[in-house]
């Protein structure tokens, strides 16, 4: 079986110049896939390996991720097993882990999701959901954080940060600071500082 592995890596690796070009004029239908101020599609295997066009166009469109892919931002569709925006995704992100490195507008489904700053919207996260800065929508997975928040966070632990606003629903919610609305838990609702709304 190694032997098999082998052989198909050598093969992958004497060819790849063969079929990377043909794919790239596919994927961005221009000629040169290095000087694309923006590509209406993208395809990743891997960002250093393969990545058609390369990380540093922008995605106005569709990215698909096999496995591990990362664009500058993302306006439109976003579908990849690990998916990483350095900047801004405005549209819907779909897959096991779903990374922003600014802000994300839109919708995130994944296992987790995590927005550095602010996150509008939907993230909907089967294990964890993170807003950086603030979050304005709705957080539902079984845990759930942003540093302040309007909206709703529904899971098992859900952190308001220092501010929230809207629902918290689960088993432990928490705010270091002001909670304005509702906690409904099973086990533990904590406002640090104030709580004016149903606790």
């Amino acid at each position: 079986m190694t032997g098999i592995i082998a052989a198909l890596r050598r093969f992958i690796r004497s060819t790849s110049n063969l079929w990377v070009v043909p794919i790239a004029l596919v994927a961005c239908g221009a000629a040169s896939a290095q000087s694309l101020s923006y590509t209406v599609a993208q395809v990743s295997v891997l960002p250093t390996v393969v990545q058609l066009p390369t990380e540093d166009a922008p995605v106005r469109g569709f990215s698909l991720n096999l496995y591990y892919g990362v664009q500058p931002s993302v306006s439109g569709l976003q579908v990849g097993l690990i998916s990483e925006v350095e900047n801004d995704l405005k549209g819907v992100d779909i897959g096991l882990v779903s990374l922003t490195g600014k802000s994300a507008t839109g919708a995130a489904f994944a296992v987790v999701s995590y927005v550095e700053e602010n996150m509008t919207g939907v993230q909907l996260g089967m294990w964890a959901n993170q807003a950086g800065a603030k979050l304005t929508g709705a957080q539902m997975g079984l845990g759930n954080g942003t540093s302040t928040g309007r909206g709703l966070q529904m899971g098992v632990f859900n952190s308001g940060g220092t501010e929230f606003v809207g629902a918290q629903l689960g088993v432990v919610s928490m705010v270091s600071g002001k909670v304005r609305g509702t906690q409904l838990n099973l086990a533990s609702s904590v406002a640090s500082e104030e709580c004016a709304g149903l606790q």
